[in-house]
């Protein structure tokens, strides 16, 4: 090829690149939890794990890591958040670029001094440096919105769990059950203000969703409840933010890329199902909605290696006495997979499985053998006593089967999702990993506190199943 040739198919090449917003973009996350505060009696749990979460979605997006900002906890106060919205987030971005915000705490409600609400109320995220008196800490919407607007990014998805209003109660029981099985929760308001609504403001989920285009904001929203509704936090992580992520998992699992319009009706289903008392909300401009959403390893070949899951399960195990695990390194379409683990102690095992999209996936125990304890000894599995079988099919690529030994009890299916009813039984044979249930595992691995024992208190061991078509 002449010298003329190669300058003109670089440049159509780099052409193409900039034209499509890949050669220079610069994709960022800003994730911002905060379950401790200056203001103690408002400390809310799970936050940590909602962080996790979102983290991992941006992950998944394909922002890269160092492009990923997360402020938790004393991090999270408004100068901080603030400076983060104007400068850092907005630099280097590009019209094109995509721009993903999080949050996840308290909301609130204070007087509205600008006069453009009608309830002459607006919301507020709570930060950490709330004094509960004044205004320090609360980042007032029209402020938001100011900073939002300032970002040079037309593709921003900003995702918030908290509370809009509400009565402020200190606690809600779940005593019949829920598919997120938890007992328990606490509403993500704070009434510091004593305020009263007036009316009551339904945004009007299914008249935004189905609503004309919006090409004014830069920004799509997803809110996890109305202006009139309660949001939850719990041990577990939010709800609104389980089930996110738990629909974000589902979308980027099918052979066509999501949109964010699809996760948000995923989202919105698994809520009503679960029987909580919000619904979430989308808001800005519908295009964002409406474009597919670029997920990391969405084509189904290749390996999830690099997926945050595979990558902490096998950091994990890494660090951990080994603990072996027989099984085939190959497997074809149709092929039933067994393997076999070895158990060097009486204890508590959890066996997970990480398939090519990254997505986890309970194995044991499971709703047919609910009970984990086991004996000295070797495991088959499936066992005899499980009524189905572990076959190879697509997505091709490398799976990571792991299994973890525990002295104490972990049960990574209770700490699961995905396969409960709205009473919380049991409608599917196995649940999804969950950050609530790596928590459990680390719990038990305390900074390494198992060198300094006469007896490990956890083992782990992994194993990479390549499946292929046949």
């Amino acid at each position: 090829m002449n010298n003329w040739k190669k300058t003109a198919l670089l440049s159509a090449l780099v052409a193409t690149l900039l034209g499509s917003g890949q050669a220079l973009a610069v994709d960022k996350a800003l994730i911002v939890g905060v379950g401790k505060y200056a203001l103690s009696s408002a400390n809310l749990t799970g936050i940590d794990l909602d962080v996790n979460m979102a983290r991992d979605m941006a992950l998944y997006m394909g922002i890269r890591p160092e492009n990923i900002h997360v402020l938790l906890d004393e991090q999270a106060t408004l100068p901080h958040v603030r400076e983060e919205m104007k400068t850092w987030l907005a630099q280097d971005v590009s019209s094109a670029d995509r721009v993903f915000f999080y949050y996840s705490g308290h909301g609130t409600q204070v007087p509205d001094k600008s006069g453009d609400e009608q309830d002459s109320l607006d919301e507020a995220m709570v930060l950490h440096d709330i004094d509960g008196k004044s205004y320090q800490g609360l980042y007032i919407d029209d402020d938001f919105g100011a900073d939002l607007k300032r970002n040079p990014s037309r593709n921003m998805v900003v995702v918030v769990d908290a509370c809009h209003s509400g009565t402020g109660t200190k606690s809600i029981s779940f005593a019949n059950g829920n598919s997120f099985n938890v007992s328990e929760g606490m509403p993500k308001f704070l009434n510091l203000f004593n305020v009263h609504r007036t009316t009551t403001k339904d945004l009007g989920v299914s008249g935004v969703a189905d609503g004309a285009v919006s090409g004014e904001d830069n920004y799509l929203a997803i809110a996890a409840a109305q202006d009139n509704q309660q949001s939850i936090a719990t041990r577990k992580g939010s709800l609104f933010t389980v089930a996110f992520r738990d629909a974000f998992d589902s979308e980027r699992g099918r052979a066509a890329p999501p949109t964010l319009r699809s996760i948000y009706l995923a989202t919105e289903a698994k809520l009503k199902e679960s029987g909580v008392k919000f619904q979430p909300n989308l808001s800005g401009n519908q295009e964002i909605a409406a474009r597919s959403l670029g997920v990391a390893s969405n084509s189904g070949e290749g390996s999830a290696g690099n997926g945050p899951l595979w990558q902490d399960i096998s950091k994990l195990v890494d660090k951990l006495p080994a603990l072996s695990i027989n099984a085939p390194a190959v497997r074809y379409n149709g092929d039933a997979t067994e393997f076999v683990v070895d158990i060097p102690s009486d204890g508590y095992l959890n066996i997970v499985m990480i398939g090519p999209k990254d997505n986890g996936t309970v194995l044991f125990p499971n709703s047919y053998h609910a009970d984990n304890r086991v004996q000295t000894g070797h495991l088959s599995f499936p066992t005899a006593q499980m009524p189905f079988r572990i076959t190879a099919q697509p997505p091709y690529g490398k799976t990571l089967v792991a299994a973890f030994l525990t002295r104490e009890r972990v049960n990574m299916q209770e700490e699961g999702f995905g396969n409960r009813d709205s009473s919380g039984k049991s409608v599917r044979p196995f649940a999804h990993v969950t950050r609530s249930g790596m928590k459990a595992l680390t719990e038990g691995f305390r900074d390494l506190g198992v060198s300094a024992k006469e007896e490990s208190v956890i083992w782990g061991g992994k194993r990479e199943i390549e499946i292929k078509e046949k």
